[in-house]
């Protein structure tokens, strides 16, 4: 099955040959990276084959991504990956305690941990069963094809969320970092959005030291630029009680949404004005002007 998926995905990108030579790329810097390896010697006996897709984006820094199918199953009463592993408790902040946090004070700042999953290592048993099938040089359809593995934790599994959550957790508790809660409340995933008052105010990041960190690799940083993508949408009606009679009034929540940054804004309906207003109130209060 696997193998015919590969053969089917090649056969998709052919027809696109850019994209096909960005998806080899991708695996190629992941292998360089080391979050996945080439399998030497393989047992068929033992493991699991992963079959993986392209998602086109349209996006200047990301356009092809590769997503691994971990809940495929080989027949209808097989067990797929996902049903042979424990999702674990939700360790991850609730999002709309972020959000309220994230409105807690006047200035934002915002961070992203690059390639989160990938940064956590998965045991060297565990790795032949995400196993995936990629070929030397997929312009020639006779090439050669590698058997690879995950050497880190891949984003898919049912468990990868608590598996990182839980490391990060960790990890933070051990530091002796002064804002480790601040740090904590405000962190979504890999996601984190913190809110000062005073626009001036500078945080040392040398306060949380962690000791015989080597400093990464170029092709293991990845520049965001603020602001690249963004969302606006509506949320369902909501009754509010915020006059002083406790007149009960109809009210929607404007979420503006950019990259890792969001902003959440009351309005009394959804028309143009109301819209333009919460528009306005979001770059005064947040200074933005882009």
């Amino acid at each position: 099955m696997a193998l015919n998926q590969l053969n089917s995905q090649i056969a998709r990108l052919n027809k696109q040959p850019d994209k096909l030579q960005l998806y080899h790329e991708l695996i190629q810097q992941q292998l360089a990276n080391k979050f996945i390896q080439v399998v030497e010697h393989d047992d068929t006996k033992l493991g699991h084959y992963l079959p993986h897709r392209a998602i086109l984006k349209d996006s200047a820094t990301a356009p092809i991504e590769i997503v691994f199918n971990c809940s495929v199953k080989v027949k209808a009463n097989s067990a797929s990956l996902n049903d042979c592993l424990q999702t674990g408790p939700s360790l991850t902040q609730r999002l709309n305690d972020v959000l309220l946090w994230f409105r807690l004070r006047t200035y934002t700042y915002t961070a992203e941990i690059s390639k989160a999953f990938l940064r956590v290592g998965l045991q060297e048993e565990d790795r032949y069963f995400t196993t995936f099938l990629w070929m030397k040089d997929p312009n020639d359809r006779n090439n050669e094809i590698i058997i690879n593995r995950f050497a880190s934790v891949l984003f898919g599994v049912t468990s990868s969320p608590f598996v990182l959550q839980a490391t990060l957790d960790i990890h933070l508790k051990k530091s002796d970092c002064p804002y480790k809660t601040e740090i904590s409340n405000y962190l979504f995933v890999d996601n984190f959005q913190g809110t000062i008052n005073n626009k001036t105010k500078r945080y040392d990041a040398r306060v949380c030291p962690y000791s015989g960190l080597p400093p990464l690799p170029k092709e293991r940083v990845v520049h965001l630029r603020p602001f690249e993508a963004t969302g606006v949408d509506y949320t369902g009606a909501l009754i509010l009680t915020g006059t002083p009679d406790k007149i009960l009034v109809k009210s929607y929540i404007c979420l503006f949404t950019r990259a890792t940054t969001r902003s959440v804004h009351v309005t009394s309906d959804m028309s143009v004005e109301a819209f333009l207003q919460a528009f306005h109130r979001r770059q005064v209060w947040r200074d933005i002007n882009s």
